[in-house]
């Protein structure tokens, strides 16, 4: 059976206990090593703003923001998914305020923000429910949460320019577009919204290759390969915002190849990594749409031990 199907009893879970995984998960994340291109224990990655202990102060940030969301699922368990997206929204602002103030500004979570607090208000609202849920059903409701945003946020920036897709980064709609905007206007990127409505398919995906992975015993390269393995099939837009089109294919022939190579024990796999890892710091390419996929696998692991 496949791990994103075992029951989780969620009732026995307080909204705090609930938080806390979700700080956790974003914690093992940033603290995992040899990841190309992002924040590691031991090195920066690309970033020359942040660093491991940058990270973890916005992980914890967030515990507040995590267990109102937790809270806001239990509170809004019969509402129509629609209603508790529109309730989330103000939580995530406030959110992301918090994380800025604990970072001096560097936007270190933002898309975990969105895409953490969809799960945590879908685990309370299960909770809430007397269910013993599993990780894909919790996925299904928090995408029943986000369903229409891909829509109502993106598809109505085509209708307000006409300025050409290959400037979109430049572009103006009354206000500074952001990052998933733009990418939205310039490849049809449907980033993180898109990921949401389909049931975050590449968390579930991440989920069973922890899991498998984890029963070698090496949990740093468990985490390392679930991160390989979304590298390789996730449309990843911190990559495409960085490198476009042609860089961000190349990343995901690199990871495949290590992948294929039997991984990085392997004498190939390891040399594979190493040149993945030249090609992210020489371009400036950092796997942070994967990383956030990463932090809900981790996330469901420590749900499925607690």
């Amino acid at each position: 059976m496949p791990i994103c199907l075992k029951e989780i009893p969620l009732t026995r879970l307080s909204s705090a206990m609930l938080a806390s995984l979700a700080v956790q998960a974003a914690v093992l994340e940033a603290a995992t090593t040899r990841k190309p291109g992002l924040v590691c224990m031991d090195t920066q990655g690309v970033h020359t703003d942040m660093d491991i202990r940058t990270l973890t102060a916005s992980a914890f940030s967030l515990h507040a923001y995590f267990a109102r969301a937790v809270e806001c699922g239990r509170r809004h368990a019969w509402a129509a998914p629609d209603d508790l997206f529109r309730r989330l929204r103000p939580l995530g602002r406030r959110a992301e305020n918090a994380m800025f103030a604990a970072t001096g500004g560097v936007n270190t979570h933002k898309g975990l923000i969105f895409s953490q607090g969809l799960i945590c208000a879908a685990t309370g609202r299960l909770a809430a429910r007397g269910a013993s849920a599993n990780a894909a059903a919790i996925c299904a409701e928090a995408a029943a949460f986000a369903q229409g945003v891909f829509e109502r946020d993106l598809v109505p920036l085509r209708h307000t320019t006409e300025t050409p897709p290959a400037q979109a980064q430049q572009l103006r709609v009354g206000r500074d577009l952001s990052a998933g905007e733009a990418l939205y206007l310039r490849h049809g990127a449907a980033g993180v919204r898109g990921e949401a409505e389909n049931g975050f398919p590449h968390a579930l995906l991440g989920l069973q290759r922890l899991w498998d992975e984890s029963a070698r015993g090496d949990f740093n390269r468990a985490v390392l390969h679930t991160l390989l393995a979304l590298m390789a099939e996730l449309q990843d837009t911190n990559i495409l915002w960085r490198g476009g089109q042609e860089k961000l294919h190349a990343v995901q022939t690199m990871a495949r190849r290590i992948l294929e190579s039997g991984g990085t024990t392997t004498s190939a796999g390891a040399a594979a990594l190493a040149e993945l890892q030249g090609y992210c710091l020489k371009h400036r390419l950092s796997p942070g749409g994967s990383a956030d996929m990463v932090s809900i696998a981790l996330f469901f692991r420590l749900l499925l031990e607690s």
